[in-house]
C-alpha cells in the first residue's frame, strides 16, 4: 500500500487567530514517478521556515530507476534525499545530492535527510546519514543551502565511533545564527570496559557542531548511573539553540534493558549545553503518570 507523504500546512505567524491554509501533499522530485506512477514510499521528517512566505523541507522517497515516460516501474529499492522549498505561494521539489561513495545499488541502503534549520531565507543546513560503501557504514552528512544551490558535505564522527559496519545518525538540527549550527543524533560505539553488556556495541549520544565553517563531533552522555543494565541505546532526535551553539538543549531516549526484569524501559532525557560541556537530566513526567523506571535509581 502506497505510503502518502505527511501533510504540510503553512500557518500565518502574523495572528494565533489566522486561519492555516488547506493541506497538500507534498510534491516529490521527478524520478519518484515511474510511467506516471509514484513509487510506493516517501516521508518529510523537518522543516525550517524563514518567514510566513518562505519555507524548506526535508525526507527521503525511493527514487526510480526508470527514465520518465518509461514502461518500466521498477523501483531502486535505496531512499534518496530530497527538499520540498515553499516560496511565492507554492511548493517546488528537488533531490538533494549525496557523497561520491554513497550506495546507490538496489536494495543497499541509500541516504536520508532528517532535520534541517534556516536562519534567512535561502540559507539553511539539513543533516542526516548516508550509507557508505567505503566504510560499509551508515555515515553523518550535511547540506548546505547557498546562492540558490544545495552542497553536500561528510561529517565527522567521535574518536570512540566503530570504524567499519557502524551506524552513525543525526536527526536534529539547529542554526541560532548565520553559519552556526548544533546537531545532534546518535552513533554506534564499543561497550565501556566493565559493561554487564550482550552486545560488543551500545549507541551513545551523538553532537555535531558547525562553527567557523567546519564541523566537529562529539559525544553527550546520557544520566546515570543505571542498575542492572545488560544494554543501552541513547539517542538524541531534538535540539534547540538559544543565541549560540554553545547555549543549547537536546532531547532523547535512553533505552535500557534491565538484567532482573529482563526487559526493555525507555527513560526520557534532556541534555543541556551552556558553555562549553553538556549535562544531562532524567526527563520528568507528570506526577499522575506512570514511573520513569521501575529501576533507575
Amino acid at each position: 500500500m502506497t505510503l502518502l507523504l505527511s501533510a504540510l500546512a503553512v500557518i500565518s505567524n502574523t495572528s494565533v487567530a489566522a486561519a492555516a491554509t488547506p493541506s497538500i501533499t507534498a510534491p516529490l522530485p521527478i524520478n519518484a514517478y515511474a510511467n506516471g506512477v509514484q513509487t510506493p514510499f516517501s516521508r518529510v521528517k523537518s522543516t525550517s521556515c524563514s518567514s510566513a512566505s518562505w519555507c524548506v523541507a526535508v525526507g527521503d522517497y525511493v527514487a526510480s530507476t526508470a527514465p520518465l515516460g518509461s514502461p518500466d516501474s521498477n523501483v531502486s529499492g535505496n531512499s534518496a534525499p530530497y527538499v520540498d522549498t515553499y516560496s511565492s505561494g507554492s511548493w517546488t521539489s528537488l533531490e538533494l545530492p549525496v557523497p561520491a561513495d554513497s550506495v546507490t545499488a538496489a536494495g543497499y541502503g541509500g541516504a536520508y535527510a532528517q532535520g534541517v534549520s534556516c536562519w534567512a531565507q535561502g540559507a539553511c543546513v539539513a543533516v542526516g546519514s548516508y550509507s557508505s560503501s567505503t566504510s560499509l557504514s551508515l555515515l553523518p552528512i550535511a547540506w548546505t543551502l547557498s546562492g540558490g544551490t544545495w552542497t553536500v558535505s561528510s561529517l565527522p564522527t567521535p574518536t570512540n565511533a566503530t570504524v567499519q559496519n557502524a551506524a552513525v545518525y543525526l536527526y536534529s538540527i539547529s542554526c541560532p545564527t548565520a553559519g552556526s549550527c548544533l546537531a545532534v543524533g546518535s552513533y554506534e560505539a564499543p561497550n565501556p570496559a566493565g559493561t554487564q553488556s550482550t552486545s560488543n556495541l551500545t549507541y551513545e549520544g551523538l553532537s555535531e557542531t558547525l562553527s567557523g565553517g567546519s564541523w566537529t563531533a562529539g559525544e553527550i552522555i546520557a544520566p546515570g548511573p543505571i542498575a542492572n543494565v545488560y544494554a543501552s541505546s541513547q539517542t538524541l532526535n531534538g535540539v534547540s539553540c538559544a543565541v549560540s551553539v554553545s547555549q543549547c538543549v537536546a532531547v532523547g531516549t535512553n533505552t535500557v534493558l534491565n538484567s532482573v526484569q529482563n526487559q526493555y524501559n525507555s527513560i526520557g532525557w534532556i541534555a543541556t549545553l551552556n558553555g562549553g560541556s553538556w549535562t544531562s537530566i532524567q526527563s520528568p513526567t507528570p506526577a499522575t503518570g506512570a514511573s520513569a523506571s521501575p529501576f533507575w535509581p
